[in-house]
């Protein structure tokens, strides 16, 4: 039965009951979609109405954390949604509601939209209600947002007092007023506060080294990367970028007594400094959202607000860093993680030194480091870090951000460009273990119809007519890594998707016929188009529809007609 159909003599206690297992569940379109129904069969219920403006909110709000990838008109949806939950509460209001969560989700739906004053009063109706930590969070940082610092100074001293009063644990409570003091300004007053917050100033690894007076173990020059907008077939005519882009200068460098933290990119020094060469580059690095760095808690400036205390600490003698935020996903372990061991091999003692990793990678994550390098791996657990006496750390080969502000003004050919050096590099070294059989001869279809995001709507459609051209379809997520070269290795024509899968497209022979099929936008797909051809490869694009133009992630169509004519394009 479909989400929003009901049997119409469906109590309203019975679909209130159905509603709240799809909460739980997190189904919040199923529960929209059931709530849409109600409403319509009770209007005057008002938890129908203040249940609407909940769901409404709690989606919107897990959406805006990554909005960043979503682009401005996802964004735009996103406000639209607060909206409605404004008007949902309110009308739960109207019609007689006195509920605590009817006044707390509009106080958050109008935070959210930067109505601090609105919000403010909608969290006090809502604090009097159920006067907890959690409302009291929240009604500290719209009494800030709308009156100041010194009126959220008074409200956090008076609540600490009742929350002593009540005994009630108030650590939530002291660390939003923490997070609150360093927007303001105010770092100096985090210490007294009692938790384990502190500031650290943000630097590139070369920075901080000049200044503390270390030394680099080694250097080389930049590379000149080009990036090439690639012509889309039946895509409409568009003037095309080709450029160069000046990738990171190579380095490794030695810190001492130096802290790494599970899923983070920071490297935090005795002398207050948090490492990081993405955040802290100078022309880009201020558009860096940290959602996946679960260990900043805030940025200001070049100031960050680092919150250590769900991490366990333990000393490590030494150790290479390749661990970091985004390192389970494939597309950025090779190019912005693996492409590291190009220059850190150069250091006089690599063969010798451990390599940290985070534990909880994909196995074919550490089948691939172990074709590369012998050295051994020391894993690091989630919530979990070490305080490492002799710390080895290279740059990611270019500016390769996981997430970014929607408002940015980062050049698409400068988000993440692929380096053909480093591409050179980790081929080179698997072919030493792995060479290539000299038989290709196999025609691929890579599917993306297991993965959470960028579905090729018509896949099923695509591999069908494949299948009459002699492709076989192929999951990569379900192979080894070695399976995955050989895969390649043996390609005559591979058709696939644009996707992460694609970065193993150097074990395949130039030769290569390859047929990407991509949405109805370029986005950063000149990073991989210009250092592709950089190393032989003469990739043709399919332009797709249906997709979001604003939104890299989002599902899209191939007609049949264009596959047929991109076929052709690649001689096949």
């Amino acid at each position: 039965m479909d989400a929003s159909e009901q049997p119409l003599e469906a109590s309203a206690d019975s679909r209130k009951l159905e509603i709240e297992k799809l909460l739980v569940l997190h189904r919040f379109e199923e529960a929209k979609a059931r709530l849409q129904a109600a409403r319509a069969a009770f209007p005057e219920n008002a938890w129908f109405a203040m249940m609407t403006g909940a769901v409404l909110q709690i989606s919107g709000a897990d959406e805006q954390d990554r909005s960043a990838r979503m682009g401005r008109i996802r964004a735009k949806q996103i406000s639209d949604d607060f909206e409605k939950a404004v008007t949902a509460c309110t009308e739960a209001i109207r019609l007689g509601s006195k509920d605590w969560a009817t006044y707390f989700y509009l106080g958050m739906a109008q935070q959210a939209l930067g109505r601090s004053a609105e919000a403010a009063v909608a969290l006090i109706k809502a604090y009097n209600c159920r006067p907890d930590v959690a409302t009291g969070c929240r009604l500290l940082e719209t009494v800030v947002a709308a009156r100041g610092i010194d009126w959220g100074r008074k409200l956090y001293n008076d609540f600490t007092k009742s929350y002593a009063e009540r005994n009630l644990p108030d650590r939530a409570f002291t660390e939003t007023w923490a997070t609150l003091l360093f927007e303001a300004g105010l770092g100096g007053e985090i210490e007294a506060l009692g938790v384990d917050y502190h500031c650290a100033r943000l630097s590139s690894v070369m920075d901080w080294a000049e200044k503390a007076g270390v030394a680099l173990d080694f250097t080389d020059e930049c590379e000149d990367i080009p990036v090439e907008d690639p012509s889309l077939i039946g895509g409409p005519p568009v003037t095309l970028f080709k450029g160069m882009v000046r990738s990171y200068r190579p380095y490794v460098c030695t810190a001492s007594d130096a802290v790494v933290l599970s899923k983070s990119d920071m490297v935090l020094t005795p002398d207050g400094a948090a490492l990081n060469d993405v955040a802290a580059d100078s022309r880009y690095g201020r558009f860096i959202e940290f959602y996946h760095d679960k260990s900043v808690r805030r940025r200001r400036g070049e100031q960050i607000l680092i919150d250590p205390q769900q991490h366990r600490i333990t000393d490590l003698d030494e150790g290479i860093m390749l661990s970091g935020g985004a390192s389970e996903h494939f597309g950025h372990w090779v190019p912005e993680f693996l492409c590291r061991l190009t220059f850190l091999v150069q250091h006089p003692d690599f063969a010798k030194l451990p390599i940290i990793v985070d534990e909880d990678m994909p196995g074919s994550h550490f089948d691939y480091l172990r074709q590369l390098v012998d050295n051994e791996l020391v894993l690091l657990p989630s919530k979990s870090g070490f305080r490492c006496r002799r710390l080895v750390m290279a740059p990611p080969p270019t500016f390769f951000p996981v997430y970014w502000a929607v408002d940015h003004d980062i050049p698409t050919h400068e988000q993440g460009p692929f380096s053909p050096r480093c591409f050179r590099f980790l081929r080179d070294r698997i072919f030493a273990s792995l060479p290539p059989s000299g038989a290709r001869t196999r025609r691929i279809y890579l599917s993306r119809g297991k993965r959470h995001w960028r579905h090729l709507l018509n896949d099923a459609e695509i591999a069908e007519h494949l299948r009459t051209e002699g492709f076989e379809t192929v999951f990569p997520e379900e192979l080894s890594f070695v399976e995955q070269v050989r895969l390649f290795q043996d390609a005559e024509a591979i058709v696939a998707p644009s996707g992460s899968s694609l970065v193993n497209l150097i074990f395949a022979d130039p030769s290569v016929k390859l047929l990407v099929l991509n949405q109805p936008n370029i986005f950063s797909l000149n990073g991989f188009y210009g250092p592709m051809r950089a190393l032989g490869y003469d990739p043709k694009i399919v332009c797709g529809t249906e997709g979001d133009p604003s939104d890299k992630h989002a599902h899209f169509r191939i007609p049949l007609w264009r596959l047929r004519e991109g076929l052709a394009q690649i001689g096949l």
